[in-house]
């Protein structure tokens, strides 16, 4: 007997879910909302930037990216950095030229080359092939999830750091680019390994960038996250980490003028020149400890929570205007024409249509070359 057929069940038609967009958060985004509410509006809500940036060469991404290709992971050396800032420059210069019709008529670009292969070149001379470190990463993007639980009423803070499994909301992915992970081969230990191009004294620059630097925080924080959750560091490489290893690049070429043994530039007599170069590079070793990233994770939670609050529209995105020191952040900003048109009440509008585009501050290649600058 033929077995009896089965009546189809009416289909059901059940309207589906909607994933809840996660959204993205960086260290530069939180600089640019500490700075100024107004400009981190148009920046990252409104998600402009000016039309004509883009054309512009980053001096700072291309040193990086020779050191990225100096440094692969083990003890050997890839090429001269000098050699790969060169091919590199030359590469994006012609891309500029066919893309924007880019031309470097005064030779700008040219004298940034010319430096780029000096300062690169006076880097091996100082620095060698760095035969004391062993390279377990280089360059790296992560995205981490950042998890929070709801903290109690009495407390100053909205939400609690907490992990996946605590019964804590998946808030925000945190994004960056890291340099890499060395390892001393005299003393075992393990550091996140970070370069610095600046025009300033390097020994300087390394004041700034101790145990407050909050793009190093983020790398000791999340970007130690990700190596874990990768496994690049596990067992004994992960419990001899233990700081940072700051590498400052100053933009300037090597004085040509002779040394004698000490290291003193001489005049052309053969006299101890009374005018004598600053530090070209510093290396600073900065120890870090799990404290550190405790309260990073928090700070960025509130961080969160009023940048949540301003989006929402319950707090405002108010300036915080600065010419002069230490507050100079309006004689960068991308936004300052518009924002004085603003200020008294004109047509701004009209200037930021004509002079803005819109961005993706979260695209892969736009958090390494802000990280990188």
């Amino acid at each position: 007997m033929a077995a009896k057929a089965r009546k189809a069940r009416p289909k059901t038609s059940r309207p589906r879910r909607k994933r809840r967009t996660v959204p993205s958060v960086r260290t530069s985004e939180r600089s640019s909302f500490k700075g100024c509410r107004w400009q981190w509006q148009r920046s990252y809500v409104d998600r402009l930037t000016p039309r004509e940036e883009a054309p512009a060469l980053r001096f700072g991404s291309l040193v990086h990216a020779a050191l990225e290709l100096r440094y692969p992971p083990g003890i050997k050396r890839g090429p001269k950095p000098a050699i790969s800032f060169a091919k590199l420059f030359d590469k994006q210069l012609k891309e500029m030229e066919d893309g924007w019709g880019f031309r470097d008529s005064e030779g700008e670009w040219a004298d940034a080359k010319e430096l780029g292969v000096a300062m690169l070149e006076n880097y091996v001379a100082t620095y060698g092939r760095d035969e004391e470190w062993k390279v377990i990463a280089s360059e790296m993007t992560f995205r981490v999830p950042v998890y929070g639980i709801l903290a109690p009423d009495d407390s100053p803070h909205k939400w609690h750091p907490c992990g996946p499994d605590d019964g804590g909301a998946h808030l925000f992915n945190y994004v960056g680019t890291m340099d890499g992970v060395w390892q001393n081969r005299m003393d075992g230990g393990v550091r996140i390994n970070d370069y610095k191009t600046t025009k300033g004294d390097p020994l300087k620059e390394a004041l700034g960038k101790l145990l407050l630097d909050e793009q190093g925080t983020a790398y000791w924080t999340w970007g130690v996250d990700h190596l874990v959750a990768e496994g690049i560091l596990k067992g004994k490489t992960l419990r001899a980490l233990d700081g940072m290893l700051y590498t400052f690049l100053r933009k300037q070429a090597p004085d040509p003028r002779p040394q004698n043994a000490k290291g003193q530039r001489l005049n052309k007599d053969g006299s101890v020149s009374l005018k004598q170069p600053g530090a070209y590079f510093h290396r600073e070793l900065v120890y870090r400890d799990e404290a550190q990233q405790a309260a990073a994770r928090q700070r960025a939670l509130d961080e969160f929570a009023d940048m949540t609050a301003v989006r929402q529209g319950q707090a405002p995105a108010y300036k915080s205007p600065g010419l002069s020191f230490p507050h100079q952040q309006c004689k960068a900003c991308a936004f300052f024409d518009i924002c004085e048109l603003h200020e008294i009440n004109a047509d701004w509008e009209q200037l930021r249509d004509a002079t803005l585009v819109e961005w993706n501050p979260y695209e892969a290649h736009e958090i390494a070359a802000a990280e990188q600058r």
